[in-house]
């Protein structure tokens, strides 16, 4: 994992300075693969997991007199995430016999998740999903010298912003087991039925597909303070 930093300091003039810093420790990965070539039937849902944490800030210091200074700071620290299927991503439905009419229904495309019981599952089913929590600071403060007193009083505030976006098993996943191909389909058994013949005769046990919405939130806080030293 890599983590960059960087600042830039410039003195306006005598009583005036300001300075910005950047950061930035952005990591990805595929985990988890099964099959060592991309393909649309990759079941992991790590391909890639993305995390990286960003730093904005800018601040002005101004001495006022010299009894008072004033600073000004703002900033941004924002997380972003993701994980998913990016190698099905996009994949038709329709490429593996599934209908027109039920494909316009789906709100992405992506390779469906096909689970087997016992056997190696097929596709993943979800998307890439990526996630942003953003926080927003402003702060102006004050200090003032006044005989054996210093003061600081200011105001801080902030604004949290939440966005996500989760397509699930946008285009379903499928399970297939044992029962449709068993001896009797109501009474499990160690010696009959196959989840792959259950498959093949195109009879899942369950199905289900997401429509999920894309969340967004918005907080905000304020304070204000007084200190004596």
């Amino acid at each position: 994992m890599d983590q960059w930093n960087g600042r830039l300091d410039y003195v306006v003039n005598g009583g005036n300075s300001v300075f910005f810093k950047y950061g930035q420790n952005p990591f990805a990965e595929f985990r988890g693969l099964v099959f060592a070539a991309a393909t649309p039937a990759e079941p992991s849902g790590n391909t890639p997991t993305q995390r990286n944490g960003r730093n904005w800030v800018a601040d002005w210091t101004s001495t006022l007199s010299p009894r008072m200074t004033f600073n000004l700071r703002a900033g941004l620290a924002r997380w972003e995430e993701a994980s998913g299927n990016s190698f099905g991503t996009g994949y038709d439905p329709r490429q593996l016999g599934f209908d027109s009419s039920l494909v316009a229904q789906f709100t992405r495309h992506q390779f469906p998740g096909f689970v087997f019981g016992s056997y190696q599952q097929l596709g993943n089913g979800s998307g890439i999903a990526p996630a942003n929590n953003d926080v927003y600071t402003i702060q102006p403060n004050f200090s003032v010298v006044h005989g054996k007193h210093l003061f600081k009083f200011g105001f801080e505030g902030r604004q949290y912003k939440e966005t996500a976006s989760d397509p699930g098993a946008s285009s379903g996943s499928y399970t297939f087991n044992k029962n449709w191909t068993q001896q009797r389909a109501q009474t499990a058994d160690a010696v009959s039925g196959n989840e792959l013949a259950t498959f093949l005769l195109g009879y899942p046990s369950a199905a289900s597909v997401a429509k999920n919405i894309d969340p967004y939130y918005t907080n905000r806080y304020y304070a204000l303070f007084i200190q004596d030293d």
